[in-house]
């Protein structure tokens, strides 16, 4: 149970040959044997937002991974989750985390054009 690319893996293999409800079981027993990690929350919002373009049902699951040490990588989906849903403000905030990696390079751009759409979606 704390095989955590197992789990991935398999909700993958599930998805990937049309069995996409059983991934999404899958992974949500994954979570259960793992709630402490970043990784399987990713894994499930990766699931919706990338694999199903639903990043409202992705939304909570990458808050939650990143309440763990995760990668700038899941900090770059929530912002995108954020921005797919018009929600700037949190995109931003999203785009600040992930600038605080050392070696993430492209989040600065992201930031700025996030910035850059709060700022018109403020203005009168």
């Amino acid at each position: 149970p704390k095989n955590l690319d197992a789990y991935g893996n398999a909700a993958w293999l599930l998805w990937s040959t049309e069995h996409g409800a059983e991934a999404i079981e899958f992974l949500k027993q994954g979570i259960k044997a793992n709630p402490s990690t970043f990784y399987m929350y990713d894994e499930m919002g990766s699931h919706y937002l990338y694999r199903l373009k639903d990043p409202v049902a992705a939304t909570p699951y990458f808050e939650q991974a990143v309440k763990y040490t995760c990668p700038f990588m899941t900090w770059h989906s929530l912002a995108h989750c954020y921005e797919k849903t018009g929600r700037w403000d949190k995109a931003v905030y999203a785009w600040k985390k992930a600038t605080t990696y050392k070696n993430n390079v492209i989040a600065a751009s992201h930031l700025a054009r996030a910035q850059l759409q709060l700022n018109q979606k403020q203005s009168p």
